[in-house]
C-alpha cells in the first residue's frame, strides 16, 4: 500500500506532502491540535488492529472538518453501511483484496484531484508553481505578498502558516477571485473577508487567526476607502 502511494506521488503533478501514521492511539488523540484544510485526503484502515479503529479516528477528523477527503481501506466490504450510519462522509473505499491494485488506488486519488477542482466548491485559488499545482481554500489565505529583489516569487500568508510561491505578483492578480482579493495595489493582494481590523494611524492589518501586518498608513488607507472593502465591511 505505501509503495502504490509513493509511486503515485512520483507521478503526480500536484504538490502535497504524505504523512504516514504510525502510533494510531497518539494521532487519535492529538488530532484535535491539528489543521485540517478542506483539501486534506486521508487514506484510514478502517481496521487497525489498536485501541482506536479507524473509524474512530474518522469521526475525531470530522469533528475538525466535514469537507476533507476521507478514502477509507477495508477488508470487510460490509463495512460501508457503518461509515454511512456515522455520517462520516466517505469520499471513497477501497477493498483489500486479491484485485487491488496501484491502479485502483491511482483512480481513487485522480477522482480526489478532480473534484478538488469541482465549480460546485467553494471558492478555491489553483497556483501553478514550478511544474506543480498548489490548490488553496480562498478563504484560508489572507494575502500575498511581492518579495523585494524576486520578481517571480510571492509570500502566501494563509490563516495558519506561510509558504514562498514561484510566481510574480502580477500573476496572482489575475489567478485569485476578484470579488474578494483586493488586487489594486502594487505589492500586495489582500484577502478582504478575512481583514477583522484596519489601523491607518498605526499603519496596520489584522487578519483572521489574529496574524498583524504593519504596512503604512498610506496602503491602509488605501485598503480601507476601497469599495471593495468596504462592501465586505458593511
Amino acid at each position: 500500500m505505501l509503495k502504490s502511494v509513493h509511486a503515485i506521488d512520483e507521478v503526480n503533478t500536484f504538490e502535497y506532502e504524505i504523512e504516514i501514521v504510525t502510533e494510531f492511539n497518539s494521532f487519535a488523540q492529538e488530532i484535535s491540535n491539528r489543521s485540517i484544510s478542506d483539501l486534506d485526503i486521508f487514506l484510514i484502515d478502517i481496521d487497525l488492529n489498536s485501541y482506536f479503529s479507524g473509524l474512530d479516528i474518522a469521526e475525531r477528523i470530522r469533528q475538525i472538518n466535514e469537507e476533507c477527503i476521507l478514502i477509507f481501506i477495508t477488508a470487510d466490504n460490509t463495512k460501508g453501511l457503518e461509515v454511512i450510519n456515522k455520517h462520516l462522509k466517505p469520499f471513497a473505499y477501497i477493498i483489500k483484496d486479491v484485485q487491488f491494485s496501484q491502479l485502483n488506488l491511482e483512480k481513487v486519488f485522480n477522482k480526489a484531484f478532480e473534484w478538488m477542482y469541482s465549480p460546485k466548491l467553494e471558492q478555491h485559488v489553483v497556483l501553478n508553481s514550478s511544474f506543480n499545482k498548489l490548490i488553496y481554500p480562498a478563504r484560508e489565505i489572507n494575502f500575498f505578498r511581492a518579495l523585494p529583489k524576486n520578481r517571480y516569487h510571492v509570500l502566501m500568508q494563509t490563516s495558519n502558516s506561510e509558504k514562498i510561491i514561484g510566481m510574480s505578483i502580477g500573476k496572482v492578480k489575475k489567478l485569485v477571485p476578484k470579488d474578494i482579493f483586493l488586487t489594486n495595489l502594487k505589492s500586495y493582494v489582500f484577502n478582504v473577508k478575512n481583514i477583522i481590523e484596519a489601523d491607518v494611524g498605526e499603519g496596520k492589518l489584522i487578519f483572521k487567526g489574529d496574524s498583524k501586518l504593519s504596512l503604512t498608513p498610506h496602503i491602509v488607507r488605501k485598503v480601507v476607502n476601497d469599495p471593495l472593502f468596504i462592501k465586505w465591511m458593511s
